[in-house]
């Protein structure tokens, strides 16, 4: 009896398990980006990531993201001291998403998740490190403004401009396979801004006040510069997500309207005086 109690017990927790992967969704696309450490001579840690895929399993109020990302060109400095090298390749790494606010847990404080966001809307402004960015309707295209590369109506989150310090001048080191060293900082305003096209982002430039996938430590603020990778599967997928609905007055036929009323004008006042 307690044998097969057991049995019965073990086949319930493998049923739960199995649900528990079914329920995760593949996103089927890939970003490239940089991390670079805010703090002046302090900390120029920098390093280059690529994010291959991002699975999201429904937690109810919440959700998981797991994604997989490698890491490259890493300079991390400790001790003001830089050395060359990452600490790991890739890895796997998960984060558990409050679904009302986009929000994770980093460091302590709430920031926002910005590879995907499912509740996308230009309605309110979104918080992310204790900063305000405000949604607004744009056109977005993956590459150049070429009609191939259009993939629809999106939301643009923006906010700032911040002040952060930043390395602006890099040394050339005396040895070959020794890291390049700052040697000048300066306060810079920096501007945040996180395209969205349907739930999933474009690109952005994005202020976090830690590094979210924890290679540059001491709690550091950073600036994480990201994009989709440009790839025909990647264009096709965003071209297919869903859009908002364009403003009833978008910028772009305004403007080609009053400059085509000009243009009508002028004319008009050319053939007057003939």
């Amino acid at each position: 009896m307690t044998m097969k109690r057991s049995t019965i017990i073990y086949s319930l927790f493998l049923f739960i398990f199995s649900l528990s992967i079914v329920s995760a969704t593949a996103i089927p696309l890939s970003w490239d980006g940089t991390v670079e450490a805010l703090n002046g001579k302090s900390d120029y840690s920098h390093y280059e990531f690529k994010i291959s895929n991002i699975s999201i399993e429904d937690l109810g109020n919440y959700y998981n993201a797991t994604i997989s990302v490698s890491f490259n060109k890493c300079i991390l400095v400790e001790n003001e001291t830089p050395k060359n090298g990452c600490p790991v390749e890739d890895k796997k790494i998960s984060f558990i998403i409050k679904r009302n606010t986009n929000t994770f847990m980093l460091s302590g404080k709430p920031a926002f998740f910005f590879l995907y966001w499912p509740n996308f809307s230009t309605d309110k402004s979104i918080y992310t490190s204790g900063i305000e960015l405000k949604p607004s309707p744009t056109e977005l295209y993956i590459k150049n403004e070429s009609p191939e590369n259009y993939i629809g109506w999106a939301v643009s989150l923006e906010g700032g401009p911040i002040k952060a310090l930043r390395c602006t001048g890099m040394g050339i080191p005396k040895e070959p396979n020794e890291p390049m060293y700052c040697v000048e900082e300066k306060q810079k305003n920096i501007s945040i801004r996180m395209d969205f096209k349907g739930q999933y982002l474009v690109d952005g430039i994005i202020y976090l006040h830690s590094d979210p996938f924890g290679i540059i430590k001491n709690s550091t603020p950073v600036l994480v510069d990201i994009f989709v990778t440009k790839t025909p599967t990647n264009i096709e997928f965003l071209k297919k997500a869903k859009s908002i609905s364009p403003p009833s007055n978008p910028k772009k036929p305004i403007y080609l309207g009053i400059i085509g009323i000009s243009l009508l004008l002028a004319l008009a006042v050319k053939v007057g005086k003939r």
